[in-house]
């Protein structure tokens, strides 16, 4: 009997321990995702990456070794495919310029995850979503919001035994990590929060920029120091969503400012970068 064709796609948290790294501490800055591919005894596995470690943008390559490379990814999901999809998969995964990609690595406009869904979509491989299905997929730039449609992609062998899914717990994260990855506006609001309220942040107000999509955020203090309100935008200027307003502005509770003479010592420029 023929070894099966399988599929594994991977949306890895930032903050995920990276086992391949000359520093042994090394971790994801801003998550990843990747696809590997295994039929009998061969392997392999496909990524995107800027050339330039950690850079944002410039010439990009393919990496072969993300399947090892990353610890406990936080999701992942084995379908098992044709014959016909593995080859297409692996074509594109080892020359993807000549399959149309281009090689120039954007975080926000052409990333690990245009190239992860530009192999599905070359394969066939699409989400779908009640009686239709999108044929042109190009995902979400944070990794983790991938993973609902990864779900919907429809299994071309859907009884096979090798189709899985695996869910493994989120790694330790530093604050602007957690600030990346979290979706949930409320949740957001409670990051961006403690992240006002360290000793560094004091100015009033205090402008985080996201450097993955160019929005940032504004949080304003009161004159007691508490943290006052929260306000998303667009790189445009234009407002995203509804101003949060903290209930508790002002309390006692809040992160008091240290007294003028400290705080000139300690102000933090008003642009911060996250990632």
């Amino acid at each position: 009997m023929d070894s099966p064709y399988i599929l594994t796609i991977y949306s890895a948290a930032p903050g995920t321990p990276l086992l391949r790294e000359t520093d042994p501490k090394a971790v994801s800055a801003a998550g990843h995702m990747y696809y590997g591919l295994s039929h009998g005894l061969e392997r392999s596995s496909y990524g995107f990456a800027p050339i330039g470690h950690g850079s944002a943008r410039g010439a990009g390559r393919v990496a072969d070794n993300d399947v090892d490379n990353y610890k406990a990814p936080h999701y992942s999901r084995t379908i098992e495919v044709t014959k016909e999809q593995y080859e297409k998969l692996k074509e594109f995964g080892r020359e993807p310029g000549k399959h149309g990609f281009d090689m120039n690595y954007n975080g926000a406009t052409n990333s690990c995850v245009d190239f992860t869904w530009s192999a599905l979509n070359r394969a066939g491989l699409h989400t779908k979503s009640r009686s239709t299905s999108s044929t042109t997929q190009e995902g979400a730039i944070k990794p983790l919001n991938n993973i609902d449609k990864i779900k919907a992609i429809s299994a071309p062998l859907p009884q096979s035994p090798h189709n899985k899914e695996q869910t493994n717990p989120l790694p330790p994260r530093t604050l602007m990590q957690r600030l990346i990855s979290e979706n949930d506006p409320a949740s957001r609001a409670v990051l961006l929060a403690e992240a006002a309220s360290q000793p560094d942040w004091n100015t009033n107000p205090v402008i985080v920029r996201d450097v993955k999509d160019g929005s940032y955020t504004s949080l304003v203090r009161n004159t007691a120091g508490g943290i006052e309100s929260i306000e998303r935008y667009a790189n445009t200027g234009e407002a995203i969503g509804a101003k949060v307003v903290l209930a508790r502005s002002g309390s006692a509770d809040d992160p008091p400012l240290p007294p003028p003479q400290q705080r000139q010592q300690q102000e933090a420029p008003p642009m911060r970068r996250l990632g």
